[in-house]
């Protein structure tokens, strides 16, 4: 339960600085966005309406985009528990959510100028982003690392 909490407060500070940037900002030939055009939320109230979402303010969607963010490494944590480490665990969510997953796959996802959503792929409830990048980290994990610890109660 502790790994879940350090999440959100790992994630929600990630996504605030650059997060959101990697994921919905300028694009970068349909990869990644340019994380200098919202880093730290720098210029977001400027910043007119999402093209997806253009009744919503921006600052409102960043926060909506930013629960899924802290979810989704948050749900490999059920593959993971007892078998990692936790500065380990941190240094994952950390290259999970900027690097690995979840910013380059909301960015190729969600964005109208990544390469999956120039290609038709519509995703509006996570599936893609959220869960089969959780699912495909979760497996991976749980192949890679060792059996959980058995804890043996011993018989009167």
């Amino acid at each position: 339960m502790m790994q879940s909490f350090i999440a959100t407060g790992l994630i929600s500070v990630l996504w605030i600085v650059v997060g959101f940037g990697l994921a919905f900002g300028k694009s970068l030939n349909g990869f990644i966005g340019d994380p200098r055009e919202f880093f730290m939320m720098h210029g977001i109230n400027a910043h007119g309406p999402w093209s997806l979402a253009p009744t919503i303010p921006i600052l409102l969607f960043a926060l909506f985009q930013m629960k899924f963010a802290i979810i989704t490494p948050a749900l490999v944590v059920g593959a993971t528990a007892e078998r990692i480490r936790f500065s380990s665990y941190i240094l994952f969510m950390i290259l999970f959510s900027l690097f690995l997953f979840y910013s380059p796959i909301a960015h190729w996802n969600w964005h109208p100028d990544g390469f999956l959503a120039k290609m038709g792929v519509i995703d509006f409830a996570g599936g893609t982003v959220v869960h089969i990048s959780a699912g495909c980290a979760a497996l991976a994990g749980a192949i890679m690392l060792k059996r959980r610890k058995v804890h043996v109660t011993k018989k009167k």
